[in-house]
């Protein structure tokens, strides 16, 4: 008889206890500082799971460790070396100063938009050059994207 107590006992509170963490909360209730609460609370990965991830900030860090501005500077970098492949002298460029506008990610690329101007003829003409960026800062694979 005492077994058959502790089942019923153990079932009961494990009822309630699903029912505590189901049951919407009252606005006047508060979180007791109680170790023995029995409504159960999330743990942090399950938080971060259900959390949508904010769109990274400048300083904030990206995926594989990237932030904007390190996306923006390797894109830049890969822009001189482009320029010199393809016969142009990296000094003619002047890229618009960085914000976060300039960059932007879809699934595991993040994709920089420069803008300012190259010199031709004595003459500042605009110029765009987008790139895709992919790995992590220290073995970046960048690559220019075809407009």
């Amino acid at each position: 008889m005492l077994a058959r107590r502790i089942a019923v006992t153990s079932l009961s509170l494990i009822a309630a206890a699903a029912l505590a963490g189901c049951a919407p909360e009252s606005p006047a209730s508060t979180p007791s500082p109680s170790a023995t609460s029995a409504s159960p609370m999330p743990s942090p990965t399950d938080t971060e799971t259900l959390t949508p991830t904010p769109e990274p900030s400048a300083t904030s860090t990206a995926a594989e460790g990237w932030t904007k501005q390190a996306l923006y500077d390797a894109c830049v970098d890969y822009n001189g070396a482009w320029a010199s492949e393809n016969g142009y002298d990296p000094q003619q460029f002047t890229w618009d100063p960085y914000s976060d506008a300039m960059v932007g990610s879809e699934g595991a690329v993040w994709y920089v938009s420069l803008t300012g101007t190259i010199r031709v003829d004595s003459k500042d003409v605009q110029a765009e050059f987008e790139c895709a960026i992919t790995g992590k800062p220290a073995n970046p694979v960048v690559k220019a994207v075809e407009r």
